[in-house]
């Protein structure tokens, strides 16, 4: 309504001139008219309702040029005539407020079922968010009723405002929770890694244990048969690791394998595989090793084993003892499956062993050859 007072609409009205003696047919009628015509102008000044700035203004100079045709004091027919154009001014006036009305009211629909749209996108399973977005816009809806467009707007901006809050404390949440379940991620993976090393880690030597040597030589076998390459085993056993065990007890039976398990990784190379096959026997995968590189490198680790002294009581240092290794070696060939590569490893360490023991043992399908530490 301050739009139309701006407009000047809300103007006194001027007084009734006197009857002209010429309009003296229906003077009554012509009264009655002049009057219900001033008082439509005064209900319109006062009451019109909201509508778009350029109908008001349009209402405004019909309002004041009718005003002007009433103080003429027009004859019976020109009065008739006025009464007819102001009732079609307040006609079309207020079919145009009603659609002012109408659009604004699909405006802030349309609105609602965007803030709608927008918030079921993201509302996950959150049941509380979801009660909450819903209470908003349902609140939203019910501003569409609002009579006062200015009332409407800040009632509206107060909704809005409050459901920014709502989802920015979702994401925070949302926030929150993902680094919840990126911590939890980060320590499964940890567990898991854990859990995997301990499955394939032999718990006294921490060299691979059998179940990862299987899986190894089955992945080093396909390899091999794949790209056309090289590939050697190597079976080493302790000598006469049981008289070590009765002589020393078995404590210094497990620091013996464990120096042992050193020995022979600071002896390959950083892709072969040193592993824990069984009670005082180790395997060792050498991808891409040929057999008679591997005889050259097993043979000198063979001779560093047996010229060491080992310390077994930290207490006393002259305490020490000296233990030998026998190793078979085996060269995989296109024939050979991985049972194959482990039978004949292991009758060249068994002919390592019965030739004397602390030597070396290279075994082909077609030959054999001994080369002693």
């Amino acid at each position: 309504m301050d739009g139309i007072t701006e407009l000047g609409l809300r103007q006194p009205l001027p007084a009734s001139p006197a009857a002209a003696p010429h309009l003296s047919e229906a003077p009554a009628q012509e009264s009655d008219l002049s009057v219900f015509l001033k008082r439509l102008l005064d209900v319109m000044a006062s009451l019109a309702p909201d509508a778009d700035p350029a109908d008001l203004e349009d209402l405004s100079n019909q309002v004041r040029d009718i005003r002007n045709l009433l103080g003429g004091s027009p004859h019976a027919q020109e009065l008739r005539g006025i009464a007819a154009t102001t009732l079609r001014t307040c006609e079309r006036f207020l079919k145009a407020s009603r659609h002012f009305h109408t659009t604004k009211d699909q405006e802030v629909a349309d609105l609602i079922a965007i803030l709608r749209e927008a918030a079921e996108s993201v509302l996950g399973n959150s049941s509380k968010f979801t009660a909450e977005i819903l209470e908003r816009t349902e609140r939203l809806r019910g501003l569409v009723q609002l009579s006062d467009v200015r009332d409407l707007k800040a009632r509206l901006a107060g909704e809005v405002d409050t459901l920014q809050q709502v989802t920015e404390a979702r994401q925070h949440e949302d926030s929150q929770a993902l680094v919840d379940l990126t911590q939890r991620v980060e320590e499964l993976q940890v567990n898991l890694a854990r859990a995997e090393e301990e499955a394939t880690t032999d718990p006294l030597t921490r060299v691979a244990n059998r179940r990862a040597f299987d899986r190894a030589l089955t992945r080093a076998v396909a390899a091999a048969r794949k790209k056309g390459q090289a590939l050697t085993l190597a079976l080493l056993d302790i000598d006469h690791f049981k008289a070590i065990n009765d002589t020393y007890g078995h404590p210094v039976g497990d620091r013996v394998l464990l120096c042992a398990a050193r020995m022979f990784e600071s002896g390959v190379r950083r892709d072969d595989l040193v592993s824990r096959y069984g009670g005082e026997e180790f395997a060792v995968i050498l991808p891409g090793g040929d057999l008679d590189g591997a005889e050259r490198r097993f043979a000198q680790l063979v001779r560093t084993v047996a010229e060491r002294e080992y310390e077994y009581d930290v207490s006393d240092p002259s305490k020490t003892l000296r233990f030998t290794v026998s190793c078979g070696l085996a060269q995989w060939s296109t024939k050979d499956d991985e049972k194959e590569l482990i039978q004949r490893a292991d009758a060249a360490l068994y002919e390592a062993k019965s030739k004397g023991r602390n030597r070396v043992v290279a075994k082909r399908r077609s030959r054999l050859r001994a080369l002693f530490g």
